[in-house]
């Protein structure tokens, strides 16, 4: 059985106020999930890097970019980089996007952006997965 109901007349005052009362704040979903966390880039990098990549539509199986995250590998994402990242094939899966997205991007296994550019050529490509994925001479890929 639960007590009886007080009123406000009952209850003992609380501690003096030492002036205007602050505004509560509210955590978001996202703030408590850890999901708006970003990494520091290195100067000059673009500006997604470091970021967490939000779920794209993909061209192929699988269909969403977060479905592809769940192989547990980096995942590159960009149209024409499958040859360019054939070495590390046992270490990265490569998408293409549903849109027409600009950027070439690299993906860390935890959904943030390890390496973004533009306009990305098969070295560029090639330079960032040595760069995360380490040489393929040297890993075996």
């Amino acid at each position: 059985m639960s007590p009886p109901p007080r009123d406000a007349e009952s209850c003992p005052p609380g501690p003096p106020r030492s002036g205007p009362a602050l505004p509560a704040r509210t955590p978001t979903p996202h703030g408590i999930s850890g999901i708006r966390i970003t990494y520091r880039a290195p100067r000059g990098s673009h500006p997604l890097v470091g970021r967490r990549v939000s779920d794209l539509r993909l061209a192929d199986t699988p269909a969403r970019h977060y479905e592809a995250l769940r192989e547990g590998k980096f995942v590159l994402v960009g149209r024409d980089v499958a040859a360019a990242a054939t070495p590390w094939a046992g270490r990265v899966a490569t998408v293409s996007p549903a849109t027409s997205l600009r950027p070439t991007l690299l993906d860390r296994p935890d959904g943030y952006a390890a390496w973004a550019a533009e306009d990305s050529g098969p070295d560029e490509v090639c330079q960032a997965l040595t760069q995360w994925l380490g040489s393929v001479d040297r890993q075996g890929a």
